[in-house]
């Protein structure tokens, strides 16, 4: 699941841009770095500095992800097929809507029909931000299918929407207990690894959800916005690549974006 890249799922980029705005500007030497990815510096200017010549490059990629990711929440918001995804965060990353991600033969407990109703509202209430509404009604579901990690799995995004990353960790971790292979579980603990600035942890949760369905978009999107940020360009851009070639994604600006980030990387 991807996490709306609200003030706090965007803190991360925030943070940083912040910190890459408040460095000494300086137009006169090369600052190229390792730690910077390598890019080169903005372009020297005759007279008055141009914004671009005022611009560090750790500044411009981060300004770059940023777009990239403001892009794919707005993807995410008015797809058809999908509801918005809980995410980016810096260094990336969106969680799923309730349901909205991979599916496999096995989720645990199947709800009984009245648990299943109170996921369908449950759902109603998340899409329109009435978390605590939305939690409640995933309890009682839960009550009702107390081993569907569907339902677990629900309650640990409503709780990251809620800011309470310890129990939004709990209950995903039950939800993976229930169901070893459910790749949506395994994408939103990255995210929420991601927000805790744990990068490491995020990429392997991100792979393994890549590993039970070798053809989630999203994950490959986090993923390449997380090899982007640490300054893994080659990686980035190969997962860039195969984000556009499983996206069902409408969003002709999403994916002109990540086509032209792809195009910035590949100089």
């Amino acid at each position: 699941m991807f996490e709306k890249p609200a003030t706090k799922n965007m803190s991360l980029i925030h943070k940083a841009l912040k910190k890459a705005e408040q460095e000494p500007l300086d137009s006169t030497r090369d600052r190229r770095t390792e730690e910077e990815g390598g890019l080169p510096p903005g372009e020297m200017a005759v007279g008055k500095p141009s914004l671009k010549s005022q611009l560090t490059p750790r500044t411009l990629v981060l300004l770059v992800l940023a777009l990239l990711s403001l892009a794919f929440f707005t993807y995410k918001q008015f797809s058809k097929n999908k509801v918005q995804y809980p995410l980016l965060q810096a260094n990336t990353a969106p969680a799923v809507v309730p349901g909205q991600g991979p599916t496999s033969s096995d989720s645990g407990s199947a709800p009984s029909v009245e648990a299943d109703e109170l996921i369908k509202q449950g759902k109603e209430f998340y899409k329109k931000g009435e978390f605590d509404k939305a939690l409640d009604i995933f309890i009682q579901a839960n009550a009702k299918a107390p081993s569907n990690a569907d339902i677990l799995n629900s309650i640990g995004l409503v709780y990251k929407k809620k800011d309470d990353a310890v129990q939004a960790e709990n209950f995903y971790k039950r939800a993976i207990a229930e169901k070893s292979d459910c790749a949506e579980c395994y994408n939103n603990m990255g995210v929420l690894k991601m927000s805790q600035g744990d990068m490491l942890e995020a990429i392997l949760y991100i792979k393994k959800a890549i590993k039970y369905d070798e053809t989630y978009s999203d994950a490959y999107f986090n993923l390449a916005v997380l090899n982007d940020t640490e300054g893994n360009f080659r990686q980035a851009i190969d997962n860039y690549k195969t984000f556009l070639q499983y996206t069902d994604s409408s969003d002709n600006k999403l994916v002109s974006k990540v086509e032209q980030r792809i195009e910035q990387l590949s100089e």
